[in-house]
């Protein structure tokens, strides 16, 4: 299987050079068929190496098929202590990989919203460049033994 076989999702979405504010969100819209797969939820964040802080707060709004809805805030960390960014670098633009979610399966086929505006006390938020939304076919974890198959010596 080729990369490209693995991606079931994938969007990105280029904010504004005078900073990102508040009022506008990242939308991303997908579409999900099969229940059954399991599926890691990556978003590559981009900005300046000039960006002034460790890590980025994000606050997800999100709308599942039906009526139910889900908001959650993140801190998502673009570099470690001692102020070296995660990522790829091309030119001054480095790209974070972020892990939302791994092997989750969606319960509902069906249509899904994912907003996202960023969280920080500072508005806006200079040097954040875009952001991209994967979502990719995972390998299935391994089923946990049960207590009687636990082995003792």
């Amino acid at each position: 299987m080729s990369c490209t076989d693995s991606v079931l999702y994938q969007s990105e979405v280029s904010l504004p050079g005078s900073g990102w504010s508040y009022d506008q969100p990242a939308s991303f819209e997908f579409e999900i068929k099969d229940t059954s797969q399991q599926v890691n939820m990556l978003l590559n964040v981009s900005h300046s190496d000039a960006y002034q802080w460790q890590n980025l707060y994000l606050k997800l709004y999100t709308d599942f098929p039906g009526d139910r809805k889900d908001t959650q805030i993140l801190s998502v960390e673009l570099a470690d202590k001692t102020g070296r960014w995660y990522g790829e670098r091309s030119g001054t633009t480095i790209t974070a990989p972020i892990l939302l979610q791994d092997h989750i399966r969606f319960e509902l086929p069906g249509t899904y919203r994912l907003r996202i505006e960023q969280n920080m006390r500072v508005n806006p938020v200079p040097d954040v460049s875009g952001l991209e939304l994967v979502l990719e076919k995972s390998e299935a974890l391994p089923a946990a033994p049960k207590d009687k198959e636990k082995k003792t010596k």
